[in-house]
Order: C-alpha cells, then structure tokens, then sequence
C-alpha cells in the first residue's frame, strides 16, 4: 500500500478521501475561538466551549464543562496520526492533562472522547472533546 502518494493514511486505507459536510480549509479554528481559549501551546490549542445550544431543537447531552482541543498542525482525522506524529500525539495527551488541570475537571472527573470520518466527524480538521461534572439532557420545547 502506497499511503505516502496518497496524501494521508487515512485515505489509503478507504481508497478514497472521505466526504466531509463542511470544508474547513484553511485551518481557522484559533481565529474562530480566540476569545475563549483555556490552553494553548506551540502544537495544540484547547478552547471553552461554555453551553451550547443545539440549532436542531432535539434532546442533546448537556455536559457542565465542555472544552475542545485541536491541533495547530492540520491533522483531518485520528488515522492520519503516525509513528511519524508521535511528538504530535505526545503533545495532545499533554494538551488535554494541562487544561484539565487548568480549569479544575480533575476534581470530578471527565471524559475525552472524538469522532472519526462521516457521518459522526462532521469536519476535515481532528478535534478531541474533554466533557466533565454531571451529564443531562437537554429537553425539547
């Protein structure tokens, strides 16, 4: 398998580059969240997300704190990390840690979670979701 003429391993791996709902190039995601950053660093940057709203109106989890890390380097999904990366995902791992500790989620525990490809990544841009304190559900009018 030829992955290195493909453009990611990823893409080698599905034979084809996958369908996201939204472009997002180029990589914005500091400019677009400048003002609620809660961790940054040459390699990663980890923002507030505060309580979001769902525009759709349905019964969505509520977490009480919700921070979103990405990578300033584009990386479009988990499968593209490799052994080439491993600074990288060092990086992530130490991302997700300091701002934990930052804002406090050691204290009641939290959850690290992310999506990989379409339809449940809904952009071409990897992003690692840190949820913490009680989970509720948000009710539909």
């Amino acid at each position: 398998m030829d992955h290195l003429n493909s453009g990611s391993l990823l893409h080698a791996l599905l034979g084809e580059k996958p369908v996201f709902a939204k472009d997002e190039a180029p990589h914005h995601f500091r400019e677009q969240h400048k003002d609620s950053i809660v961790y940054e660093d040459d390699d990663v940057i980890v923002v507030d997300q505060g309580n979001i709203e769902h525009e759709d109106g349905s019964s969505k989890d509520v977490w009480e704190k919700r921070l979103l890390l990405a990578p300033k380097k584009r990386v479009e999904s988990l499968l593209d990390l490799d052994v080439a990366d491993g600074a990288l995902a060092v990086a992530i791992l130490r991302g997700i840690q300091k701002a934990a500790l930052k804002v406090g989620l050691e204290k009641h525990g939290f959850e690290v979670s992310l999506h990989v490809l379409p339809p449940l990544q809904r952009s071409n841009l990897l992003k690692i979701k840190i949820r913490s304190g009680e989970k509720q559900t948000k009710k539909t009018k």
